[in-house]
């Protein structure tokens, strides 16, 4: 009876679910269509080793004045000397290392796409997030290049200061608007207000410009 039914109907039955087919398709393409793109164009080039003796590497890093970050990107883990802003910056420091086994990974963040409503409506605010973090992670090259090129402490831990602040600040801005990008600010804040209580080395600040470097990465994931 219904094996009749379904021949009868064949034509009927078929014409429905093409109909509801090309509906779904029609309710994605719109969905797809509404979303909306902040354009980023941030790339941070990690100069990293490539010796797969990770502890080993991380030793020699650090006693380089490296950051001795370990890295995990895309299922493998390396170890980061230093990351940096500009690729030229990168590719000086290694022709100038007395190491050769390294590489310079490049991490690019182009654009995020907003689907949800509540991103939407937050365009501005998310957008400038991006830009801001991306600034404090560019005064902390600027106090790095300081220090190695022979700053004092006095005038690295003021600057230091002026970041703590910045970071301060951002995280009790956001703290509402984008609770994770606050997050990430205040353990910023939170690492340097330990660094300001002792002597500083390369090391350290480099560490942190790559913890930024890598939560800049990671809150754009979350788009």
């Amino acid at each position: 009876m219904w094996t009749d039914f379904f021949k009868k109907n064949y034509k009927k039955i078929a014409a429905i679910a093409l109909s509801v087919w090309f509906a779904v398709i029609a309710v994605l393409c719109g969905v797809i269509s509404q979303k909306e793109r902040i354009d980023l164009g941030k790339k941070f080039y990690f100069l990293v080793s490539s010796s797969t003796h990770i502890q080993a590497s991380t030793h020699f890093v650090e006693w380089s004045g490296g950051a001795g970050y370990l890295l995990d990107y895309q299922g493998c883990e390396q170890v980061v000397f230093s990351v940096y802003l500009q690729e030229q910056d990168s590719l000086q420091v290694q022709a100038a290392l007395m190491e050769k086994d390294t590489n310079v990974l490049t991490i690019s963040v182009d654009s995020i796409y907003l689907y949800k409503r509540q991103d939407k409506e937050k365009k501005a605010v998310i957008k400038g997030a991006f830009q801001t973090l991306y600034n404090c992670c560019e005064i902390l090259e600027k106090i790095i290049d300081r220090y190695a090129q022979g700053g004092t402490q006095e005038s690295g831990k003021r600057l230091l200061n002026v970041l703590q602040d910045q970071l301060c600040f951002l995280s009790k801005e956001y703290m509402k608007k984008f609770p994770q990008y606050a997050d990430v600010c205040q353990r910023g804040a939170e690492t340097i207000s330990q660094l300001l209580k002792n002597t500083i080395y390369l090391k350290d600040l480099r560490y942190l410009l790559c913890e930024l470097s890598v939560s800049y990465v990671d809150l754009a994931d979350m788009f």
